[in-house]
């Protein structure tokens, strides 16, 4: 599972890579002709919060499997390792259990919204820009299920010494 889950990590890095990369032509492209050609393109602003959109709803996931979301653990850290490891094993759990709520309303949102339905001035399906939440979603909940299995490996081996 690991294996698999660096590939996906490795390919969600990828697409917002591109992502920043399309945003910042985006945005480049917007200043230089609102300010400089005296003539803004309308779509530009709506596409730069669209790009911006699917950068957070991927980088999620991988910010989350990396532990790089913010987390207070002053508390935390005066606990003894055992209590810590359980505080940390049932977080990711309530993480799991709510990434796979937003899952399925992620999708039941999706279902629920007309396909005529289109954004302003790009006219992008109204349905495209939702499959941003299914797709982080999705990845939050698989990245979980390993961290869980992770943090209950580490709370059951907490206090057992290692053999040389």
């Amino acid at each position: 599972m690991k294996k698999l889950n660096n590939g996906i990590e490795k390919l969600l890095k990828i697409l917002v890579m591109l992502l920043v990369g399309a945003s910042v032509i985006d945005v480049s492209m917007q200043v230089l002709f609102r300010y400089f050609l005296h003539h803004p393109i309308d779509w530009t602003e709506q596409l730069a919060r669209y790009l911006f959109l699917f950068m957070c709803m991927l980088g999620l996931p991988v910010a989350y499997r990396n532990k790089g979301l913010i987390a207070f653990d002053l508390i935390l850290v005066r606990l003894p390792n055992k209590v810590q490891k359980l505080i940390h094993f049932l977080g990711n759990v309530l993480i799991g259990g709510y990434a796979g709520f937003y899952l399925v309303q992620s999708i039941r949102l999706f279902i629920k919204t007309g396909s005529k339905m289109a954004s302003g001035t790009i006219h992008i399906p109204v349905k495209v820009l939702y499959t941003a939440q299914i797709i982080c979603s999705f990845f939050l909940f698989w990245f979980a299920l390993e961290l869980i299995a992770e943090a209950f490996i580490e709370f059951k081996n907490t206090g057992k010494e290692v053999s040389a």
